[in-house]
């Protein structure tokens, strides 16, 4: 099992588990990366290494299991889950308003533009 969160309740996602895990590596160079880009394009004055501290970071999920376990188990406070695709994976693509899906660029390339 993951490290404890609130209440003895524990999650097989939790960044202690992620460490490891090429998905979850992955994503989070991928955030970094994109973290950097953005800094760099609005010239951004905080230093990186206070954009990128480790406890700062987004904990991220690649399952559904995983995704419906934090949302019934898991503790939210002063964290942020993210779960890349998911809107498609839990079928819920047409449930976001067109102009809303279309401000988000969901299924677009999601590059920052420099």
């Amino acid at each position: 099992m993951g490290a404890p969160l609130c209440d003895g309740v524990a999650t097989s996602a939790s960044k202690a588990a992620q460490v490891g895990s090429p998905q979850a590596s992955t994503a989070s160079e991928f955030y970094q990366q994109h973290v950097r880009q953005v800094m760099d394009a609005a010239s951004w004055p905080w230093p990186e290494h206070v954009m990128l501290q480790r406890e700062k970071q987004p904990r991220f999920v690649h399952t559904v299991r995983d995704f419906l376990h934090e949302l019934q188990y898991g503790c939210h406070l002063d964290e942020i889950v993210v779960f890349p695709g998911g809107v498609e994976a839990i079928g819920q693509s047409t449930a976001i308003h067109p102009d809303i899906r279309d401000a988000l660029r969901l299924g677009e390339d999601d590059q920052a533009q420099t």
